[in-house]
């Protein structure tokens, strides 16, 4: 009896001891993520034009997979200018916009204590598109703004020596719903006029426009170069084609720059995700979206 008194009497204080280690947290259950060593999840939005969107979208999933405990969300709003009315009212962490912040967007920014800071990620170029049985080969800066903005010039004989007639057939969209009428109407009309010459199509996308020219052998247009395939033909301007070549080396005369808006210089995830979409796998994203990198 008395040895039996003595085995209990070691095994209580050991039981005791196990007890104490587990409740004080000396012990934690495996898995656990309390304690100083637990990962917090970080989370950004990111609002984007419609050009952007689905490039920004694959890349966000990209860079999800491979860091578990971030979250990029990523809108699309059709246009730059409402991604960057959402930076500007704090609405979201980035815009991407596939044009530079305007001047009445800089003085809202100014207001709101926003500071604009724009990261170059890629570009594009803005094509002026016609039906392929079109024989105009080639327009200039002057006789676009003709077209497409004064009026002046109506009728393919105008431009095509006689080899084509009938009256020019303009689809575009408002430049205030499109970057890349926004970009045309900066870079070719010289101030003579207010706008595009025909005013129809402002509540359509440039996406639902571009198709109008398939079946109007007298139609013109304009579009990313993403967007063409052999059902349109892209003219050259000055006698330069678009194409991944002349957009980067600037030779072309009509580009889109590609931004990654942020309100002030990037920090925290908004920064690593900009920085992986400057890197080769995220250039590499941008390529493969039918857009052009910078390197």
């Amino acid at each position: 009896m008395i040895m039996m008194k003595g085995k209990y009497m070691l095994i209580i204080p050991v039981c005791m001891i196990c007890v104490v280690l587990i409740f004080s947290g000396c012990v934690n259950p495996i898995g656990s993520t309390t304690g100083t060593n637990a990962v917090q999840t970080r989370t950004i939005t990111v609002d984007n034009g419609a050009l952007m969107y689905p490039m920004v979208n694959i890349a966000a999933n990209d860079y999800m997979s491979l860091h578990g405990n971030d979250k990029i969300i990523v809108n699309n709003n059709d246009t730059s200018g409402a991604s960057i009315k959402l930076l500007i009212s704090n609405k979201t962490d980035i815009a991407g916009a596939s044009r530079a912040p305007l001047i009445d967007e800089l003085q809202s920014a100014k207001v709101n204590n926003v500071d604009l800071h724009m990261t170059r990620i890629g570009g594009d170029a803005v094509c002026v598109v016609v039906n392929p049985s079109n024989p105009v080969d080639d327009l200039n800066i002057s006789q676009l703004n003709d077209i497409f903005f004064t009026g002046n010039i109506t009728n393919w004989s105008q431009v095509t020596n006689g080899l084509a007639t009938g009256p020019i057939h303009v689809y575009v969209v408002n430049s205030s719903g499109s970057s890349i009428s926004w970009q045309l109407n900066h870079d070719v009309n010289t101030g003579d006029a207010i706008g595009f010459i025909n005013q129809d199509n402002v509540n359509k996308s440039q996406s639902a426009i571009m198709p109008m020219v398939i079946d109007d052998p007298d139609g013109i247009t304009i579009g990313s170069l993403g967007y063409l395939n052999s059902s349109y033909k892209a003219i050259k301007i000055n006698g330069i084609s678009p194409s991944k070549a002349t957009v980067q080396d600037t030779s072309y005369p009509i580009r889109l720059q590609l931004y990654m808006i942020t309100n002030g210089e990037p920090n925290g995830l908004s920064m690593d995700f900009i920085n992986y979409l400057l890197s080769m796998d995220g250039q590499k994203l941008v390529e493969n979206a039918d857009l052009i990198p910078i390197m």
